[in-house]
């Protein structure tokens, strides 16, 4: 029988009389964490499960339950839960806004950044940055505990919790050339299976986990190839021949979601199939 060496596969074997320190209860976290998370983004793959809507908002606009209007451009993340492509959930439980304009005017003014705008089939130009969601540990509950032997301290301090916590990012993307929108990682077969050959096929190459051609989609220098894709952001621009950055009249700003990945309930599919 061959061994398999992943750490992550491995479980701790108990024994009466040996000693137990940190890492031997790190380790059952990650065996049952990881085999999870495996099943289940393998079973499920990646995307919103439920929630997470965006939306814009203007100056002005009033946020519901309230009565003071909105002093800056917001982008909303409504509260939800999505699957990251490693299998792990990751939960919104409040509404999360990002300052628009104040974000945008940032981007603009870094130096050498890749800002090429995109340019439709009308001569309308948009600044485009894409939204995406990732899973973030947060340590917490800091107590008294022993210094590492390495460490010279009287009042060390380590995390008694570790908070499953999220992050948005909202990534300028380069439209070069200005005609074409950049691709987006919204799936993990990148071809339509209308067969039993093709539904084979495609399982065949679902393993292993590593996907050069679906990491190939996330953003040039973005590191976190396990985030879901939330959004693409338009912000319109002056229209050609502009050559500037600066944002038209209307400030129009167009959300487009469709594409974003999705883990449909089993449910909501059987209503989909009856219908």
């Amino acid at each position: 029988m061959s061994t398999n060496t992943d750490t992550q596969s491995q479980r701790v074997a108990y024994n009466n009389g040996i000693l137990l320190d940190a890492s031997d209860f790190q380790q059952e976290q990650t065996y049952h964490r990881s085999r999870l998370a495996l099943a289940i983004a393998y079973a499920q793959g990646f995307g919103t499960i439920a929630g997470l809507k965006v939306q814009r908002f203007p100056i002005g606009s009033i946020p519901a339950g309230t009565t003071t209007p909105r002093t800056e451009e917001q982008l909303v993340v409504f509260p939800g839960v999505a699957l990251d492509r490693t299998g792990r959930l990751i939960e919104i439980q409040s509404a999360q806004s990002l300052r628009l304009d104040a974000w945008f005017k940032y981007q603009i003014a870094q130096p050498g950044a890749a800002l090429t705008p995109f340019r439709d089939g009308s001569g309308q130009r948009y600044f485009v940055g894409d939204l995406f969601l990732s899973f973030n540990e947060c340590a917490q509950g800091l107590r008294p505990g022993f210094p590492e032997p390495t460490e010279d301290a009287t009042d060390a301090v380590v995390a008694s919790r570790t908070n499953d916590s999220f992050q948005l990012q909202l990534i300028v993307r380069d439209c070069n050339p200005e005609t074409t929108l950049p691709s987006i990682p919204t799936g993990r077969f990148p071809t339509t299976v209308t067969s039993r050959a093709d539904l084979l096929n495609a399982i065949y190459s679902a393993y292993p986990p590593v996907n050069p051609t679906l990491d190939a989609l996330y953003p040039p220098g973005f590191t976190d190839t396990t985030a879901v894709f939330l959004s693409r952001v338009r912000i319109r621009l002056l229209d050609a021949s502009s050559t500037t950055l600066d944002r038209h009249a209307t400030t129009e700003v167009a959300i487009d979601d469709l594409d974003r990945p999705v883990v449909a309930p089993a449910d909501l599919l059987t209503q989909l199939i009856h219908s």
